[in-house]
């Protein structure tokens, strides 16, 4: 199984000024530098989902310098999602999420180019809507929806970060079939739908932002080719006892 994969992005134009100024502070890391920005602003990302997860990553990655950022979703903006979902606001319920984070992304970094797709990802979609990325990422919180993008991530062979949230606990990893583990390696498909619904089990609201905001550093550093991403691994967070955890992901399906 792959630990320390190479950068997902290879070859990137030089920064221009702009972006070196944009991105000095980052830029600065050793680890980092301007190549690892480069290979950001040239990289293609997808994320699935504008909620709770997708409000940190989105932001984040945008903030990043992604070059590139499609946003997947089908849902309009309801109050009750405002304590976690913070890429939205009040003067934007009942605008497709897609919209609202799209309008608000713009703002904070126009150099990115974001695509906006108002739909629900499914099987019949799937391939046609995430081909032509180098990285997909998974902050949806719909069963049927994670397997459709990870089926299609299979055969297009792209890796996924994925991370969920419920209650105070959630969970992050990153998965590609060609590094041996995927989503089902995690996940029961035949598991009681009841289970992934927030309605019935709530959400603590900063718990997304931190789960959210790690799923945007997996991205980045497997874009970059930095670090050690979390392939094979979980981390856990759980908010009430402050002890996140780092398990092995063991691949069991063929």
């Amino acid at each position: 199984m792959k630990t320390h994969p190479e950068a997902l992005v290879a070859e990137a134009r030089a920064l221009s000024p702009d972006e070196l100024h944009r991105h000095s502070r980052t830029i600065a890391i050793p680890a980092f530098g301007e190549q690892a920005q480069a290979r950001l602003r040239a990289a293609s990302v997808a994320v699935v989902g504008a909620g709770g997860l997708g409000s940190p990553v989105l932001t984040y990655l945008v903030g990043a310098g992604i070059g590139r950022l499609t946003i997947i979703d089908n849902d309009v903006v309801e109050v009750h999602n405002l304590q976690r979902q913070v890429v939205h606001g009040t003067g934007t319920v009942g605008v497709p999420k897609v919209t609202s984070a799209a309008n608000r992304l713009r703002d904070l970094n126009p150099e990115v180019e974001i695509v906006e797709r108002d739909l629900r990802l499914d099987p019949t979609n799937a391939l046609a809507e995430l081909g032509g990325h180098d990285l997909l990422v998974d902050a949806t919180d719909n069963l049927p929806v994670r397997f459709a993008m990870a089926d299609a991530a299979e055969q297009l062979d792209l890796p996924v970060v994925y991370g969920s949230v419920s209650s105070t606990r959630a969970q992050v990893t990153v998965f590609r079939k060609s590094w041996g583990i995927g989503l089902r390696d995690l996940l029961d498909e035949d598991q009681q739908p009841g289970v992934t619904k927030l309605d019935d089990v709530g959400v603590f609201a900063p718990l997304t932002g931190i789960a959210g905001s790690w799923m945007a550093v997996e991205a980045v550093k497997l874009i970059c080719g930095i670090g050690d991403p979390l392939i094979g691994r979980v981390l856990y967070l759980d908010a009430l006892t402050a002890d996140p955890q780092v398990v092995p992901l063991v691949a069991h399906h063929g």
